[in-house]
Order: structure tokens, then sequence, then C-alpha cells
């Protein structure tokens, strides 16, 4: 399997935001749940470049910081499935996600989100945004 996590590259941490991130890196993940890079690119500047990019790059999981939701409807559009507000040592991240059983784990998500967004946010059930505003309009 192939996926692709944003990146700083100076640093080895996940970008924060999807949309101003400007690398990219490739992994392969074998069977026996190793994983290393396979490329490592410098990301277009604009959102549809970077989704042609990833569709043409064969990415089916991208994990990442923060994006927009209309961003992450493009991506599932195209198939890809997307592993937000996540962040952290790239390959901390990277195995996490692999062995993931029903939620990402808490120390990957990003600082000050809050508890009803990380429900929603990482991919579990069919949850969406509208489903984080509580009672109280928050």
């Amino acid at each position: 399997m192939k996926l692709a996590v944003t990146i700083i590259p100076e640093i080895g941490r996940i970008s924060p935001v999807f949309e101003t991130a400007e690398h990219l890196w490739t992994i392969r993940i074998c069977r026996n749940g190793a994983c290393s890079v396979i490329a490592q690119n410098r990301l277009p500047e604009n959102e549809s470049e970077k989704i042609a990019f990833l569709c043409k790059n064969g990415i089916r999981l991208l994990i990442c910081g923060a994006l927009c939701n209309e961003t992450r409807e493009e991506l599932e559009e195209f198939g890809i499935r997307v592993i937000p507000f996540v962040s952290g040592d790239w390959k901390a991240v990277a195995a996490a996600a692999l062995n993931q059983s029903e939620r990402f784990p808490e120390n990957y998500i990003m600082p000050g989100c809050c508890i009803q967004h990380r429900k929603c946010c990482q991919h579990q059930g069919e949850k969406t945004n509208e489903d984080c505003i509580d009672k109280s309009g928050r």
C-alpha cells in the first residue's frame, strides 16, 4: 500500500496545514508493517494540483494536518482516504496509522482539537462536521 504524508522535511514532522504544505513523502507499507520512503516530492501550490498529483501517483491514504472541508471532500471523491488533524513525527504517525484499530491515537491528534471534532475528523463512522455541533451551538 502507498500512503502519503505532508511533511516539513527539515524536522521530519507532519505539516500543520494541507493547503499550504510544500512537501509530500510517499511511503510504501510492506505486509510486515515496515515502511520506507519511496519518493520525496515538492507539492504544487494550489489544492487542485495537489489532489491531481496524489491521484496521478496512486495515493489511497493521505495523512496530514488541518485541511478545509471542501478539500477533504474532493480528496474523498477521488477515492483518497484522509486522516486529518494529525501532528508529530512522520514515522511514528505512519506506524500509528497502520496499527490503529478504531480511533487514531490521541497523542498524534493536533493540539487544541476539541473532543467532538476529534471524533468526526478521524474518519470514524459516518459522522460529519455537523455532528460536532452540540446543543449549545458550539
